[in-house]
């Protein structure tokens, strides 16, 4: 079923797909245009170069004399010798068929043969007009004779073209050359490539066979239309579908799994192994019906305690088997096989609610427990496979780029809706899970912090520390724009004081107050950034007192070791404040810096 993700703006998106997909048409015919005229042009030595045969030094001699690029020229010998081929239920092109007849007259009286032809061909109407026409009162004794009187018809009708498309276009037309007045004439210039099934309802999809200038341009129309459909507000939401095969049939077994070596055809049914031996053969239609429900069958051992096992890996990072996508002999062994079988058939019986299955998961004592190492179990379980205590979690990307937004107070959370870009600006503030992923080119970013392969099936996400990681957390204009959005948040900007904004802060980010000890590395930085960012009234930066150098002083070690330790302390914390203030400086120039890259 196909309905509108957001009906007031379905009339919006109509509009919009009719202006791509014209724009998208007018590609292509200009496309299709501009490779006829090259052919039409040409044709006397894509001819030649059709007979003689594909990288020989007649083939190389030929394309010297041209004005043809050797992609172009084997395209073209490419297209033409399936044009002129023909075959018992193939009915050629009008234009072309008094050609493959030409070349197939015997060598011996072949100008006696082909007069023979030509006489034929003036009584046969299915013929082109123009080609046949070409002949009158002409008496050609050779092949390339024949050849250089029919290739003078293409190019009369790129002459033709010419002429009455610049004119159409004069007369002030908009769109595309609707075609020559001369229809016999029109035949013959759109015989080698038909642009009749690009002029009207929708873009054809397969491009096999095309020229590549002409498949690219077919593509990127089409592209732009996907990206429509996957972006536009007021785009119908889609859904892949199955069909049923209409003709069912059953396989061969493919000996040591090589499809050149096929084995014995065997009905289609489920795994012996499960379904024990002489499983009864599928009947209705292809089998899909049936083999799902082989799968949800309650007699089936795997499929609840895989989706449970894979549950359970979600929230603890470890599943009850470490292999989530090998559950048989070849796996270890479960580490809480009862409590495995439990959730299993609790699962089966509330009629496998994943919703119900993750209740029950963190809502028990052993997910809720704390992480907090004991000496007493490490040295029972060093890696805590027996969960004596709660495992240390990471944040997976898109729960880490939620948070960030969510902490700046700009979390987009409704629900539903089209993918969205988040890999640039201006970055969307929906949550990442609605993000829109090129399986082709995934974004670099997504790669350094292990975000799946969406072209790989993944039971489990790799976990890397790479300092890509936190060079993404420093430098990313999303983290420093949250930053931002952070401090001017109403609780936080309307805190009494640095004391009470400090508590506010911690509250946001870590959902408690910050200890003592990190009260006062906290207010000691905020105290620091305050000396060294202070300004007058004027706005200008107030300069050091002249009694003090611009540079720090550095002391060598010797002298260092002949100061009195009041006055070592004295050096040090000064050393320390001149620190402060060039680092709030360079914070400084680099907010400008940003401000600069996101104005351009």
């Amino acid at each position: 079923m196909v309905t509108a993700a957001n009906p007031d703006r379905s009339a919006d998106y109509g509009e919009a797909r009719a202006r791509v997909l014209e724009a998208g048409r007018r590609r292509v015919l200009a496309e299709i245009d501009r490779t006829l005229s090259l052919f039409n042009r040409n044709a006397g030595f894509v001819f030649e170069l059709a007979s003689a045969g594909r990288q020989t030094p007649e083939f190389y001699e030929i394309l010297k004399r041209s004005n043809l690029k050797g992609r172009e020229a084997n395209e073209m010998g490419r297209l033409l010798k399936a044009l002129t081929q023909g075959g018992p239920r193939k009915t050629l092109s009008p234009v072309f068929a008094l050609l493959r007849e030409a070349n197939r007259l015997p060598k011996e009286e072949f100008g006696k043969s082909l007069a023979a032809l030509l006489e034929r061909a003036r009584s046969r109407p299915r013929l082109n007009g123009a080609v046949v026409g070409a002949f009158r009162d002409k008496s050609p004794n050779s092949m390339e004779e024949f050849r250089e009187i029919y290739v003078s018809v293409f190019a009369r009708a790129d002459e033709a073209w010419k002429t009455e498309s610049e004119e159409w276009k004069r007369n002030g037309a908009k769109g595309n050359f609707p075609g020559l007045s001369d229809p016999e004439l029109e035949q013959v210039r759109t015989a080698f490539l038909n642009p009749a099934p690009y002029r009207e309802g929708e873009l054809p999809l397969d491009t096999r066979g095309l020229p590549r200038d002409l498949e690219d341009a077919l593509n990127r129309a089409n592209g732009e239309l996907a990206k429509l459909e996957v972006g536009h507000l007021g785009a119908p939401g889609l859904a892949n579908v199955v069909a049923d095969d209409a003709r069912p049939r059953n396989s061969p077994v493919f000996l040591r799994g090589q499809i050149q070596n096929p084995g014995p055809v065997v009905p289609r049914r489920f795994l012996e192994f499960l379904a024990g031996p002489e499983p009864k053969p599928y009947e209705f239609g292809s089998g899909r019906l049936e083999l799902a429900d082989s799968i949800v069958n309650p007699s089936n051992p795997l499929t609840a305690r895989v989706i449970v096992n894979r549950v359970w890996l979600h929230h603890f990072g470890e599943g009850f088997v470490s292999t989530p996508d090998d559950l048989g002999v070849m796996s270890e062994a479960p580490s809480h096989p009862e409590l495995l079988d439990h959730l299993a058939a609790r699962f089966m019986a509330e009629g496998w609610s994943l919703k119900k299955l993750h209740r029950s998961i963190l809502l028990s004592r052993t997910w809720r427990q704390s992480s907090e190492p004991r000496a007493e179990l490490a040295k029972l379980d060093p890696f805590n496979r027996l969960l004596g205590r709660q495992n240390i979690r990471r944040l997976d990307f898109e729960a880490l780029r939620d948070t960030i937004l969510f902490v700046g107070g700009k979390l987009d959370t409704t629900m539903g809706g089209h993918p969205v870009n988040i890999e640039s600006e201006p970055y969307s503030r929906r949550r990442s899970v609605y993000g829109f992923i090129d399986r082709n080119e995934m974004a670099e970013f997504m790669r350094h912090f292990d975000v799946a392969n969406p072209a790989l099936p993944t039971g489990r996400r790799h976990e890397t520390i790479v300092p890509q990681q936190a060079l993404f957390r420093m430098n990313s204009l999303l983290v420093i724009e949250q930053a931002r959005n952070l401090m001017e948040r109403e609780e936080i900007a309307g805190a009494p004081d640095d004391d009470e904004r400090l508590n506010r802060l911690y509250e946001v980010l870590y959902q408690r107050r910050p200890v003592e000890k990190e009260r006062e590395l906290a207010m000691e930085f905020i105290r620091g950034m305050s000396a060294g960012t202070e300004e007058p009234a004027d706005g200008m930066a107030e300069p050091l007192a002249e009694e003090e150098p611009a540079e720090p002083v550095i002391k060598s070690k010797a002298e260092l070791a002949g100061m009195a330790k009041p006055e070592r302390q004295a050096y040090f914390q000064e050393q320390r404040r001149r620190e402060r203030i060039a680092m709030a400086a360079k914070l400084k120039e680099d907010r400008r810096g940003t401000g600069a890259i996101k104005e351009a």
